[in-house]
């Protein structure tokens, strides 16, 4: 660990044992526990042609550090020669043409919110690049995205050098002398996320490479501001967007579509909260006749909601049977997760748009789980009820924005008949009649919805009501717990009060009450 000249530090690890994948996310976790290292602002990683050296170099910068960059000369030439090739209907690169945005005002004022080693230290081409993921995110929650294969091959003086795949890598090219192929599979994966602590966004994606068994060649991380210029640009993580550059390598075995998991994983991870992510890592095998397979987050997801949505339901039946601890403990079982993954199967493909699932197999499918769980929690009670209320739910989910790409959080609206009131008072019955819808007392319309820290209801009592929305942020994790358990109930009479204060009007009564959870901030 050494001082760096404005008052941060620079912490390298180096390492001969040679590359491994999760090596990186493993550093990152070290550290993690490091008192005062200020704000992580860079990262580069770099493996030797071997593999046998890896070297990278992590930089935090004081909480007093700014951008107010200048723009160097490679970068002026390099957008000239797109001008310049833009007016004559030539193309200098692939997957990059000239741009309004790189006009000189709007470019300077950009370069002024970035620092001058990420400016100076970045080629003109992946510069602007990642510029163009800047602005679709800057002012947002949002995260961009951009991948593209590349050619990785060696001069003979020994210098690695990377290009787009459709570059051609011969002795008269741009790129010098002539080339071998150093590596294959490889791909150039760039993001710009907004609004994220640049540590925490880091490990969580290089987490997830880990998980999937995708190797890291090469990684740097930037910090760029999202709103002030120049001195004012504050490179604290407080207006920050984290600029990602990753040299990725193809896992072995990979399926088709692995570039395209990744980045819808790697956006939903910004948004999913500890446990699912920490679920999405767990084996499954859900019959004899298949592998082992990685639950992933989309099914953790899944899973973290409705058991979530469950603890503030089965509160009235038995507090301490039901506790989040007791049935986050039967979700996350290895015994019980082959169940939770199979409900939350059937829920994605209920609602994929690309499914062609009639009702009859998915009422057959319901069945055969409900079957399934009875056989297999004979003598777990709690688990049982949750398995089986899990299952309807599903069951009576009329709309998600599961697949909904930029979406925050996930989100589900129920059929009321799944919450009349007392519904989750006796053990599940499979042979119960239907519910019974009592007009008056039985809402017209249910939504919940899970995010990062926060979980939802929304109760309405007419198709078209009003009402409005209370915030509640516990400040313990006991408090936390009473408000979570008792938050439908809360949503529920506050709504139904509502009801009959709009009896002489055309809205109906609604109301919605978010639980925050700010107890780990």
């Amino acid at each position: 660990r050494s001082e760096t000249a404005d008052g941060g530090s620079e912490v390298t690890f180096m390492d001969m044992g040679g590359n491994r994948q999760g090596m990186l996310a493993d550093q990152l976790a070290d550290l993690t526990s490091t008192p005062n290292a200020g704000v992580l602002s860079r990262v580069k990683a770099y493996t030797s042609l071997d593999e046998k050296l890896v070297f990278n170099i992590f930089t935090f910068s004081p909480q007093t550090a700014t951008g107010g960059a200048t723009i160097p000369d490679n970068l002026k030439n390099y957008v000239h020669k797109l001008f310049e090739a833009y007016e004559n209907g030539t193309q200098v690169d692939p997957g990059i043409e000239w741009n309004p945005l790189f006009e000189p005002a709007a470019l300077e004022a950009y370069v002024a919110r970035c620092s001058q080693s990420f400016v100076n230290n970045v080629g003109p081409r992946s510069f602007l690049k990642q510029y163009l993921l800047w602005s679709k995110v800057a002012g947002t929650e949002d995260v961009a995205m951009d991948v593209e294969s590349s050619t990785v091959a060696v001069s003979p003086e020994g210098v690695t050098v990377t290009a787009p795949s459709s570059s051609v890598m011969d002795g008269s090219d741009k790129w010098g002398q002539p080339n071998t192929v150093a590596m294959e599979g490889a791909h150039w994966l760039r993001m710009a996320i907004t609004n994220s602590v640049p540590l925490s966004a880091l490990g969580k994606t290089l987490k997830l490479l880990k998980q999937r068994n995708i190797g890291v060649e090469r990684m740097h991380l930037d910090l760029a501001c999202a709103s002030n210029i120049g001195p004012k640009a504050k490179l604290d993580g407080t207006d920050n967007v984290s600029m990602m550059r990753l040299l990725i390598r193809e896992p072995e075995n990979s399926s088709s579509t692995w570039l395209h998991d990744i980045q819808r994983d790697i956006k939903r991870v910004k948004w999913a909260d500890d446990f699912t992510v920490e679920l999405s890592t767990k084996l499954i095998r859900l019959s004899d006749n298949t592998e082992n397979e990685e639950l992933g987050i989309q099914r953790a997801e899944v899973i973290t909601m409705l058991s979530s949505m469950l603890f503030s339901m089965l509160k009235s039946q038995d507090a301490y049977a039901f506790s989040k601890t007791n049935i986050n403990n039967v979700v996350k079982h290895s015994r019980y997760l082959r169940l939770a993954a199979k409900i939350s199967n059937v829920f994605i493909t209920r609602f994929d748009p690309k499914s062609n699932q009639t009702e009859e197999d998915f009422k057959s499918q319901i069945n055969a789980l409900h079957d399934e769980i009875e056989r297999d929690t004979q003598e777990d009670t709690v688990a049982r009820e949750v398995l089986h209320r899990m299952i309807s739910t599903v069951e009576y989910t009329y709309r998600t924005n599961l697949f909904l790409e930029d979406r925050y959080a996930l989100a589900i609206r129920v059929d009321t008949k799944l919450m009349v009131p007392g519904a989750y008072n006796k053990p599940y019955d499979r042979n119960a009649p239907a519910p019974v819808i009592t007009p008056g007392t039985t809402p017209y319309g249910v939504f919940y919805v899970h995010g990062r820290r926060f979980n939802g209801f929304h109760v309405r009592f007419r198709d078209i009501a009003r009402g409005g929305m209370r915030l509640v942020s516990p400040g313990t994790s006991e408090q936390l717990a009473i408000e979570a358990g008792r938050q439908y109930a809360e949503a529920y009479n506050l709504a139904f009060a509502q009801q009959a204060k709009n009896k002489d009007i055309p809205e109906g009564g609604s109301k919605c009450v978010v639980l925050v959870d700010c107890c780990s901030l």
